[in-house]
């Protein structure tokens, strides 16, 4: 559909980007696994979808799919609210 081929460009970009912050995060300490996961999930995620788009393989899935992953948009803007000292409660 025109949707997942329009947001192609949208979706690799926000992979990368992602990918890139990827060091920053601090997930479980001592634990590598979490980031290995991560970094290929993006990877996958970045070969994948715009090829599934151009072949149109399942590309009405990848729509489906863009709506889970922003809800990750959500989780970085409380990671960054969170290390910069402002996530408190006025409770």
């Amino acid at each position: 559909p025109a949707a997942a081929r329009a947001l192609t460009p949208v979706t690799i970009g926000y992979f990368l980007a992602d990918l890139l912050l990827l060091s920053q995060w601090q997930l479980v300490k001592g634990s590598n696994i979490e980031h290995r996961l991560m970094l290929l999930h993006h990877i996958a995620s970045m070969v994948v979808w715009p090829a599934s788009v151009y072949f149109d393989w399942v590309s009405r899935y990848v729509v489906i799919m863009l709506t889970y992953e922003s809800t990750s948009l959500m989780l970085i803007l409380l990671w960054m609210i969170s290390a910069v000292g402002m996530k408190q409660s006025l409770a």
